[in-house]
């Protein structure tokens, strides 16, 4: 398993620039783990950036700037996941940048739609932020959690167009929407 970690500069919500420190996992199969956290100071801005890591860090970059940068399913290596969690990354792939679902719709999507609490679980559970979109999976009533602090999830909404309001999503006009 190759690791490989770089840092990029962020305007979180707040508008005070902070560094983001991303960690990936690769396989001989494909991208197996993408997490992030704040910066601390003495992080290193790149370790082991081979071409695998320079791709990834294009498309974060990409990303962050508010750009389509997708990656295919057979990018990823996620052997050991459960079967159901697969099939709710799968679904949440399917998810268009710029709009969200409710974890009901994503659950119904991904062949089991009374699971909307199981749908969470797995969005808790994603091994590849970004890429497997999580943060386009919304609760019916608000904006939902996310494993990383909740203005991230707002920040990665806005960077797609996504409008959001306090706890509120105003989505995308092929999205749901809630006022």
């Amino acid at each position: 398993m190759a690791s490989t970690a770089f840092t990029i500069l962020t305007p979180p919500p707040e508008g005070v620039l902070k560094k983001l420190t991303w960690f990936g996992e690769f396989s001989a199969r494909g991208l197996s783990r993408l997490t992030c956290e704040y910066a601390r100071a003495g992080d290193a801005t790149t370790l082991n950036l081979d071409r695998r890591g320079r791709q990834l860090k294009e498309k974060l970059l990409a990303r962050m700037a508010g750009k389509r940068a997708d990656m295919r399913w057979e990018e990823f290596d996620l052997v050991g996941a459960a079967e159901f969690h697969s099939k709710v990354w799968r679904a949440m792939m399917e998810i268009p940048f710029g709009e969200v679902r409710t974890y009901g719709e994503v659950a119904d999507l991904a062949g089991s739609p009374l699971a909307f609490r199981a749908c969470g679980q797995a969005c808790g559970a994603n091994r590849v932020l970004l890429f497997i979109p999580c943060h386009r999976v919304v609760a019916a009533g608000g904006i939902g959690g996310f494993g990383r602090p909740i203005e991230w999830k707002k920040l990665l909404l806005a960077s797609e167009g996504v409008e959001v309001r306090g706890m509120k999503v105003i989505a995308a006009e092929n999205s749901i929407r809630q006022e």
